[in-house]
């Protein structure tokens, strides 16, 4: 739970989103997002206005993210930054294959070779994507949709990265 509340941290910062935080710290408090421990009555009041932000989507869960944000939350989340990963235009959007791959070597998993079990639209013989959707399949770090493919040239989505990111640091913790 703290690392999903970490991740989302690390996402709403990389959207420019506030972060609250209690009255008795200010705005220039550095705050440890993992032990943070607020009494109810410590917190600021949020009004009903506030609340409409969560109905119109501020955090963009649905928008695609690009190679610098998922770089800076799988470093965040993992402590391995991927220096071939950074050598692409940081602000373009990253396919679903390529943040796979990003995210799996920021973890540590670098040298998969299996390519079994796979998605349908997945060549396990030219595709060089194949062994980390194997990987991530196998491990169910990712379940494609429900046609059985895995679709690795659509744009990763915010909310999208922060599953397999858990997915995986779940995986990493157990």
């Amino acid at each position: 739970m703290k690392r999903f509340l970490f991740l989302v941290a690390v996402l709403s910062l990389s959207i420019g989103l506030p972060i609250y935080v209690s009255k008795d710290q200010g705005a220039n408090s550095k705050i440890d997002l993992l032990t943070i421990d607020i009494p109810p009555a410590e917190l600021q009041e949020v009004s009903p206005a506030d609340t409409n932000t969560c109905k119109s989507d501020a955090y963009k869960t649905n928008n695609a993210i690009t190679r610098a944000e998922i770089i800076e939350i799988a470093s965040s989340a993992f402590g391995q930054t991927l220096a071939s990963a950074a050598d692409k235009d940081p602000t373009s959007l990253v396919n679903r294959a390529e943040a796979l791959k990003i995210i799996l070597q920021s973890a540590g998993f670098a040298d998969l070779t299996s390519v079994a079990p796979n998605f349908s639209d997945v060549d396990t013989v030219n595709d060089w994507f194949a062994p980390y959707t194997a990987f991530a399949l196998k491990e169910k770090f990712l379940s494609g949709y429900s046609d059985g493919s895995f679709r690795a040239g659509n744009t990763l989505t915010r909310a999208e990265a922060c599953k397999i990111i858990t997915a995986v640091s779940d995986y990493l913790n157990n």
